[in-house]
């Protein structure tokens, strides 16, 4: 979808949206400013499936989850050993 979108630009205008008319500094953040409106979301959190437009934004969500398994609850058998719960099942989207 960002493809069709890239090709509409000219040389004088190539780093200005075709939707917006917003001008960006290089391509790369033109194609990422292209999600925007397209909706796209192709990085995705390999744990939850939730999707994000950038790499940078997966990589900030990612801590939610090393966060979570740091204070997973300790489930007490009746031994009273500790075992703790699989993170899997505990998610904060």
């Amino acid at each position: 979808m960002i493809e069709n979108l890239e090709r509409t630009t000219t040389k004088n205008d190539s780093n200005q949206c075709v939707v917006c008319k917003r001008i960006l500094s290089c391509q790369s953040a033109l194609k990422m400013h292209y999600r925007t409106h397209t909706g796209e979301r192709p990085f995705r959190c390999q744990i939850c499936s939730r999707a994000f437009s950038t790499k940078g934004n997966l990589k900030t969500h990612m801590n939610i989850h090393r966060l979570t398994e740091e204070i997973l609850p300790r489930i007490h058998s009746d031994d009273e050993s500790s075992q703790v719960v699989d993170d899997r099942n505990y998610f904060l989207n």
